[in-house]
């Protein structure tokens, strides 16, 4: 029999440079493209297909270890209109976890070929090239035909996973790896459990319409090198989530999500929040002042010379959050980069590292966090993701709905005061700190 690999060995082989990977679920403002959807492996429906019955009804005839591979699709075309992509290549697959089909490059081939033989779908094959901007995915569409069998057959679709803790690439959020689970990963998938509970009971909509199965993933990146004892990659890096109302823009969020006889709905967002989570971090308090205005006043001068004073803050702003992801050489690149083509651009570069210093020197306990690396930014947004964690337990605990997008929280006006105290507890990371002191992984460094 042939040996299992291991998690490290699996990490080494999905994380590999050149390796072409499987398109996994993945968030809803990432899987929709130009007239198609990447396929989502995780998608199950508890409808048993047999050989016998596609036969006879479509007539294809499948091998046994296709089924698998021909709910898959059949999951796809029943959940999206457009047509799937894919990859059609000879390309390892994913762990179990992320593939619950069991698919591989033949079973994906021999079901495609067949489909295609039939008239069912129509097939565009892809293209395979060493260079990333040439690669295309394949792609199917389904024929009326297999679109009205699939709705007689199929009830309802499902994403079939039994976590909410994803680990991705950094750099290649396409490439999921595997992980052993740690004490830490454990809470997280509990506390996500938890709040997919709450959100059913209190019946979670979106232009009416209730969301049903649900299933939402906190995502850690994977940096090269940073790994534990024992060659598994460290979660301290990233750790955000996405449901689908996070594409709704702002001045719709409150009109079009709604939770069932909850009444009106208002929102809550954290100010200068990666800032105030450091601070809270380091310090167990929020930062006594807005960054970005009180900063400000120091150059106010540069800014009323041009007579740009309203859009001071805004661009103080856009700094001081790219600050944590660069070391102090690339910060003025990487401002020039974010401002491109802005006509205020060079005089906004001239004043980044001036922006930059008084920052630090009004905010001493977190200077360390600011132009250090981009490895510096992604714990730093690690502490800021566990802050909103931890919000959104506390409110599963308090029975208040809730859904978050980044660093702001909606829920019903009605629960105002106590949301308010839950959101600016200054404990809000204490659970996160004793977590990782019991964390095979240790603590943050």
């Amino acid at each position: 029999m042939e040996r299992e690999p291991s998690i490290s060995e699996l990490n080494e082989l999905f994380g590999a440079e050149g390796y072409e990977p499987f398109d996994i679920e993945l968030e809803e403002d990432e899987q929709k493209n130009e007239g198609w959807v990447k396929i989502n492996y995780l998608l199950n429906t508890k409808t048993q297909f047999t050989k016998e019955a596609i036969k006879e009804e479509l007539g294809i005839k499948l091998v046994t270890n296709q089924l698998p591979t021909f709910k898959l699709f059949m999951c796809n075309f029943y959940q999206y209109e457009d047509p799937i992509g894919f990859s059609f290549g000879n390309n390892p697959h994913p762990p179990k976890t992320w593939n619950p089909h069991q698919v591989t490059y033949s079973t994906i081939q021999g079901v495609i070929k067949k489909l295609e033989d039939k008239g069912l779908i129509t097939f565009t094959k892809g293209n395979a090239s060493e260079y990333k901007e040439k690669r295309l995915l394949s792609k199917a569409s389904a024929s009326k035909k297999l679109i009205k069998w699939i709705h007689n057959n199929i009830d309802n679709v499902y994403v079939d996973c039994d976590t909410h803790v994803r680990l991705r690439l950094a750099g290649n959020k396409n490439i999921v790896l595997p992980y052993e689970p740690t004490t830490y990963t454990n809470k997280v998938d509990s506390i996500m459990k938890n709040y997919h509970k709450k959100l059913s009971q209190w019946g979670l909509q979106i232009d009416g319409i209730t969301l049903d199965n649900l299933h939402l993933f906190v995502n850690y990146q994977a940096v090269k090198d940073q790994k534990d004892t024992k060659g598994n990659y460290v979660f301290r890096h990233g750790g955000r989530w996405y449901g689908p109302w996070n594409s709704i823009s702002s001045k719709e969020r409150l009109k079009r999500i709604s939770f069932k006889g909850a009444g009106a709905l208002i929102e809550e967002d954290y100010q200068a929040s990666c800032s105030n989570a450091l601070s809270l971090w380091e310090s167990g308090q929020w930062l006594d002042k807005d960054p970005y205005e009180f900063v400000g006043w120091g150059v106010m001068k540069n800014f009323a010379a041009d007579g740009m004073e309203h859009v001071m803050r805004d661009y103080i702003k856009k700094v001081i959050n790219i600050a944590p992801n660069v070391d102090k050489g690339k910060l003025q690149a990487a401002v020039g980069a974010k401002f491109k083509k802005h006509k205020h651009q060079q005089f906004i570069v001239g004043l980044s590292e001036r922006i930059i210093t008084g920052f630090k020197f009004l905010n001493p306990h977190i200077a360390h966090w600011i132009c250090r690396s981009e490895l510096t930014g992604r714990k730093a947004m690690f502490i800021e993701s566990n802050l909103v964690l931890g919000v959104i337990d506390r409110f599963c605990k308090a029975d208040i709905p809730v859904v978050s997008i980044y660093d702001s929280f909606i829920f019903p006006k009605k629960y105002k005061q106590e949301a308010l105290e839950i959101i600016y507890d200054t404990k809000g990371l204490d659970w996160l700190k004793k977590i990782l002191a019991k964390d095979e992984q240790g603590t943050l460094k």
